[in-house]
């Protein structure tokens, strides 16, 4: 099945031009972690010289560190050529040289709670991109940095570093909370995106109420007792839990090895951080984020975001191009060649031709 963008607003395709990535596959740089990420980023743009390897910690935000080193060596043009010394699995960020510069685009994703990025794997597998950064949110699979609260804008305010790090627009995709932080910050700086998805639209809407088991965390002492079920006394016990909410069974596991307490502690004080007042005062300025192109993925089995006329008027006031997808709330596990399918036909209607000048 092939999913029909409704577009909410019309999006102009001319001087669009297909996505070139530099044959020379060295020019890449892989999905890297923690602080090493930030400080190659800003490295690029200092033109300095400078050796980061994944295998280090240094308090970042993205996910946890894996295997991989990358050597960088700048350039006169400020952008250096990086050497893959070994692949990551999460995906890559393509560099080519400064002819091509212009057509290369970086997908970002963020995911929800209470997830890690392994949500992203089989849907990555049918992307076929090598530019793909998945970011995690402190506590979510990364560590909590000294003093992180874990509200809603300390995650909004972390997302834009981390963008600003990149040091280019991106297309960002949000999942979940991931979702919210991604229409936080396309309010906020539409200037680092090339485009936003988000699948949470009905959270914007003015009727929307927390369903019941949000309404639960945010209650003291109930909330606390609610995550103590939830992580129960064993990872099989979390494994059960994930499958309950309808996560397939490979995914179920690698999730459980991630859940932990410091995971309950940011889900409690985010859920207890945004009441349905704050997400009023979040959706009051819903129209900044017609700025850049947006898609709204509707997945109309999804009971967690509101019904689907709240997500539809919700993504008017943003003329974002809408979406339906007869899936549930983890609808890029549950079809990942649909949700692949669907945010490709996205980005290739967004004109990118001088996102990189």
């Amino acid at each position: 099945m092939s999913p029909q963008l409704q577009p909410a607003r019309s999006i102009a395709a001319a001087g669009h031009r297909p996505i070139v990535r530099g044959p020379d596959h060295s020019h890449a740089v892989t999905h890297v972690t923690g602080r090493n990420n930030v400080d190659a980023a800003r490295g690029r743009r200092l033109g300095l010289q400078a050796t980061a390897s994944a295998d280090e910690t240094g308090g970042g935000y993205l996910a946890r560190p894996r295997m991989g080193r990358i050597r960088l060596q700048a350039s006169s043009a400020g952008y250096p050529p990086v050497v893959i010394e070994q692949a990551l699995p999460c995906g890559a960020i393509t560099h080519t040289p400064d002819s091509k510069r212009r057509s290369v685009m970086t997908i970002v994703l963020v995911h929800g709670n209470p997830e890690t990025d392994v949500i992203w794997r089989p849907m990555l597998r049918e992307l076929g991109h090598d530019d793909v950064i998945c970011l995690s949110p402190p506590g979510y699979g990364a560590p909590v940095p000294d003093r992180f609260g874990a509200s809603w804008i300390e995650y909004r305010d972390w997302l834009i570093s981390e963008l600003e790090a990149i040091g280019h627009p991106v297309h960002l995709v949000g999942h979940d909370w991931g979702g919210v932080h991604v229409m936080n910050t396309a309010m906020s700086r539409p200037d680092l995106l090339l485009s936003w998805t988000i699948d949470v639209m009905g959270g914007f809407d003015p009727e929307y109420v927390w369903h019941d088991l949000a309404q639960e965390w945010r209650t003291i002492d109930s909330g606390e007792a609610a995550t103590k079920a939830f992580l129960g006394e064993t990872v099989e016990d979390r494994i059960q839990t994930n499958l309950s909410l309808g996560i397939p069974e490979q995914t179920a596991k690698e999730l459980a090895v991630g859940q932990d307490q410091t995971m309950m502690r940011c889900l409690l004080a985010l859920y207890r951080s945004a009441p349905e007042p704050i997400l009023k005062h979040m959706a009051a300025h819903l129209a900044d984020a017609s700025a850049v192109p947006g898609l709204v993925v509707i997945a109309t089995e999804d009971n967690f975001v509101g019904n689907v006329e709240m997500r539809r008027r919700a993504a008017v006031r943003t003329g974002a191009t809408v979406v339906e997808l007869p899936l549930q709330h983890w609808w890029m596990l549950q079809d990942p060649k649909l949700a692949a399918k669907t945010l490709t036909n996205f980005w290739s209607s967004v004109p990118v031709a001088d996102a990189h000048v």
